[in-house]
């Protein structure tokens, strides 16, 4: 899972910058050889290699389901239309999981993890290879996950007040409202009587989750022509995201339309029927009971969570406390490597940078 602090190390042993090309494009893509950025749009980058061939590449808000959890991902690009690329080059990266090296604009780094003050002591804290961290340290290890609502409607339904992309919803907050056919013709009765069937047949699902509203897209299962003008507009407008991603891409386009084969929550889709697949993002804390790693391999769960001002003698905070006994029971020694080797090239760095302002 990636976090809100992940950074590249200041300790690095090299591999950091070989993983961008061993991923496949949802977390690094490179060129394939020499070549020219083509074309960049919001929704994809595409290089033109000298031998004539290309090589399109996804950008922007991409989601993937994992273990029954769908997880946001940014694909962005630092390149820009006519900028010439060699093989190996990144074109697009991660930037939940990647940064641009800055000795190497054209090479990505992972980010290896968030960098903590960690006090190694035993305590009540550090009981059975348990932990305890800062407030600071689990906002910095907050992630973001993604909540899917699937709503599932007939084609003679009528929507109003679809949520939009980009809007903020509460828990209780309605994703829509949708009506039969029956309260959907309302020339057939008069205001009061309106008021009346929408409150008994209105179904208004709910959004169940606080968050953003990152996507919105309809699938259905039958001809595009039977759906009720309402969903029909929907439908069109889902088609032609479909359509412009897919032009980007340089790949075959596919409309919204499935058959039974698709299934919601174990169920398949039922011909004249419809699915609004709405995405919904969400800000989650890093807390109690949570799994952590420190360093390469000292697994953990956080017991507490400290309040106020945790500090060491020298005024640095404590962002954790992880017992020194787990760390020996593993038998390793690189969290004493890593953490002196970080702490000293942070204080190397304020040096030099007050030595150059100073211009010694």
């Amino acid at each position: 899972m990636t976090a809100k602090g992940y950074k590249a190390s200041p300790m690095r042993t090299g591999y950091e910058q070989v993983i961008a090309n061993r991923t496949d494009d949802l977390f690094a893509a490179t060129a394939k050889g020499k070549g020219k950025v083509s074309v960049i749009t919001s929704r994809a980058i595409t290089i033109t290699y000298d031998d004539g061939s290309s090589q399109s590449v996804q950008l922007g808000r991409r989601f993937c389901t994992v273990a029954a959890m769908t997880i946001p991902h940014e694909l962005k690009t630092a390149l820009n239309v006519g900028d010439e690329v060699n093989e190996g080059d990144v074109i697009a990266y991660n930037s939940l999981y990647f940064e641009l090296d800055p000795l190497n604009p054209k090479s990505a780094i992972f980010k290896f993890g968030c960098l903590l003050n960690v006090a190694l002591m035993e305590s009540p804290d550090t009981l059975e290879d348990s932990c305890a961290i800062s407030e600071r340290a689990a906002e910095l290890m907050g992630t973001e996950t993604t909540e899917v609502r699937n709503i599932v409607v007939s084609f003679k339904d009528t929507i109003h007040g679809l949520v939009q992309p980009g809007s903020t919803v509460e828990i209780e907050d309605i994703l829509c409202t949708i009506e039969d056919p029956v309260t959907a013709q309302s020339q057939l009765f008069d205001e009061t009587s309106i008021d009346t069937l929408r409150l008994i047949a209105a179904n208004n699902p709910k959004a169940k989750v606080k968050g953003v509203i990152e996507k919105v897209e309809i699938f259905y299962n039958g001809d595009i022509d039977d759906l009720s003008p309402t969903l029909q507009e929907l439908a069109q407008e889902s088609d032609r995201n479909r359509k412009r991603l897919a032009r980007d891409l340089k790949v075959t386009y596919t409309t919204g339309r499935v058959d039974g084969a698709m299934k919601i929550e174990g169920n398949p889709l039922q011909p004249d029927n419809a699915v609004i697949r709405i995405h919904i993002t969400s800000n989650r804390h890093f807390a109690v009971g949570d799994k952590a790693v420190f360093g390469n391999q000292l697994k953990t769960i956080c017991g507490r969570v400290m309040v106020g001002e945790n500090r060491t003698v020298s005024g640095d905070p404590v962002d954790a406390i992880f017992g020194y006994l787990s760390v020996s029971d593993r038998i390793v020694r690189s969290p004493e490597v890593m953490g002196t080797t970080n702490k000293l090239m942070q204080v190397i760095t304020k040096r030099a940078i007050e030595a150059y302002r100073k211009g010694t």
